[in-house]
């Protein structure tokens, strides 16, 4: 038992750090979403590594979202709201798909983070799609993200802002899709310890993410009327 218990919490541990980029399609999946990620870096880096006790380490991460989507009737807008966890941290979140045609899909949201434990992340972020194929988007999700918080002992506060381009490819299916993504962060920060500065600093690193969305089917817009032809009443 005691093994078995050691054995969850590293696991856990191993999936703690906060996920930076979320790939999602800018079309609103009606009704209730699940969405579940998990992701990991390049070495961001010792200064970066420090907010989630990684050092200059690759940092995994672990993401779980549900979603509430209201769309038109012929699917060119949406609203979402949202409400997950990121790493341990909550978040609650709005999003607003505010266009769509036969090859695109274009939208802006956002989430924040609840300062309930020690850190928390919020970000803005714009989601764009490109039809490939039928069942298949190129994703393209720019954001701002913050992060904040201090240590549980309250004597190590810090930040920092990142840049992020995200990329994904989505592979449509009736009520199961899945994302593979990649995404570019540029950050830049500071923190102290017990009082002392740290000093701020910058850096750039990659990560890589592989999401699974439970969905209900989008609705097709409905077919323009068909023009009577010569000879039909």
């Amino acid at each position: 038992m005691h093994l078995r218990i050691s054995a969850l919490l590293a696991a856990l541990a191993l999936l703690s750090g906060c996920t930076l980029s979320t790939v999602r399609s800018a079309e609103v999946y009606p009704g209730l979403s699940l969405n579940a990620q998990v992701s990991s870096t390049t070495p961001a880096g010792e200064d970066a590594g420090w907010f989630w006790s990684a050092g200059n380490q690759p940092v995994p991460g672990l993401y779980a979202e549900l979603t509430l989507g209201n769309v038109s009737a012929d699917g060119a807008r949406g609203n979402e709201l949202s409400a997950g966890l990121n790493a341990f941290s909550p978040f609650v979140g709005a999003y607003t798909q505010l266009g769509k045609n036969e090859r695109s899909a274009y939208g802006i949201g956002g989430r924040l983070g609840l300062p309930i434990i020690s850190w928390s992340s919020s970000q803005l972020y714009g989601r764009y799609d490109r039809l490939l194929a039928p069942g298949q988007r190129l994703l393209l999700n720019p954001a701002v993200v913050l992060h904040w918080g201090n240590s549980p002992n309250g004597e190590n506060p810090g930040h920092f802002v990142g840049l992020v381009q995200g990329v994904g490819l989505e592979m449509e299916g009736k009520n199961v899709s899945f994302i593979p993504a990649a995404s570019v962060v540029l950050m830049g920060g500071e923190r102290s310890s017990y009082g002392e500065s740290q000093g701020s600093f910058t850096t750039a690193f990659a990560t890589a993410s592989v999401a699974v969305v439970f969905h209900r089917a989008r609705t097709l817009a409905p077919a323009p009327p068909r023009a009577a032809q010569p000879g039909e009443p």
